[in-house]
């Protein structure tokens, strides 16, 4: 199990790097392809929305398919989407790369989390999924700085090339050690307009929407904040995102630990209520360099604190209708970052 929790977490690793990798490069790609900055974040708001399509619809059209069938055709998808805007000066067509990546990502964050949840008991779930969601921490640890540093070496589309290379190899990892025949309860289409209805299950996932808007309204734009408020170098930006994808992972691996102490519905309110203060606190505090440090540390450990605890309860919520709500909280984090860069591009 430790192997497949591993494996798990690498897929969802590459999904981060790839996925979070345009807001570390924002003002290059926007300078590269001669277009504002705001319509460079929209890469990331179009991306969102096909995201946020594509993990509940496509979840009911293979909830049939082999767990791992359906990861390895997800990873390899993401990378081909990578090569395509790694090659391309086009706009348009890097957009259109990015929505395809998007909705292979779709795809497999979800199945990561599914196979994790249905192949654990229910005390030892929260932590398994923490751990499995600690890949994505981890990306904002090593995977997007490392590409922001590549960005800042050579250029966006070297980038992409290393986003590439670790979803390949993430697939090849899945292709060895997954085993074959993981299959998950009945998602079809009946059983996600009925979780669609039901108000007090997507009233749970409705949380997350809001959440992260909340987010994204300042992380889509985090680059260049950083870059014009504080006066900080490409190589100086990057060591923020690092610092702040440290405190993430600690703040993603603890959350198992909390879970396994404290009841989530009370971890859940603590953890809003600070993000609520941290993420207000960008409109007011000093250009101080230390006072950004400690700020985007508190972030990062109540921010990914909060995303197993949140899947936590979705799937408590759902009942035998999980992997539906799997789903359908994936698209709910990919709405609130559609809203959240595209509120962010309006006020920015």
């Amino acid at each position: 199990m430790k192997l497949i929790t591993f494996t798990l977490a690498l897929a969802n690793f590459g999904v981060g790097t790839g996925g979070l990798l345009i807001a570390g490069v924002l003002p290059q790609i926007a300078a590269s392809l001669v277009v504002s900055l705001p319509q460079a974040g929209a890469l990331l708001g179009y991306s969102s929305i096909a995201y946020a399509l594509g993990a509940p619809l496509l979840g009911a059209a293979l909830w049939r398919i082999d767990r791992k069938l359906v990861l390895l055709g997800g990873l390899w998808l993401m990378t081909v989407a990578s090569v395509v805007g790694a090659c391309s000066t086009d706009y348009t067509v890097v957009l259109i790369s990015r929505v395809v990546f998007a909705v292979a990502s779709a795809v497999v964050t979800p199945t990561t989390l599914s196979v994790v949840a249905f192949l654990t008991t229910p005390e030892a779930r929260g932590k398994a999924i923490s751990k499995v969601f600690g890949g994505f921490a981890l990306s904002n640890v090593i995977g997007l700085p490392l590409g922001v540093m590549i960005a800042a070496l050579g250029d966006w589309h070297m980038a992409l090339w290393y986003a590439a290379g670790v979803s390949a190899t993430a697939a090849l990892m899945v292709g060895e050690y997954l085993p074959r025949g993981i299959r998950v309860p009945p998602s079809n289409f009946a059983v996600l307009g009925a979780f669609l209805i039901d108000w007090r299950k997507m009233a749970v996932v409705f949380i997350v929407v809001l959440q992260m808007a909340a987010v994204f309204v300042v992380y889509t734009y985090l680059t260049a904040w950083l870059t014009v408020t504080l006066a900080l170098s490409q190589q100086a930006v990057t060591g923020m995102l690092l610092w702040f994808g440290l405190f993430g992972t600690i703040g993603v691996f603890g959350s198992g630990e909390l879970m396994q102490r404290f009841n989530n519905h009370k971890l859940m309110v603590v953890l809003l209520i600070a993000l609520a203060l941290i993420h207000s606190s960008f409109s007011w505090i000093p250009a101080s360099v230390p006072l950004v440090m400690l700020v985007l540390a508190l972030w990062g450990v109540f921010g990914f604190a909060f995303q197993p605890a949140q899947q936590t309860r979705v799937i408590l919520v759902a009942g035998t209708s999980a992997n539906a709500g799997i789903t359908l909280h994936a698209s709910g984090v990919y709405v609130g970052q559609a809203l959240g860069a595209f509120v962010g591009g309006v006020t920015h």
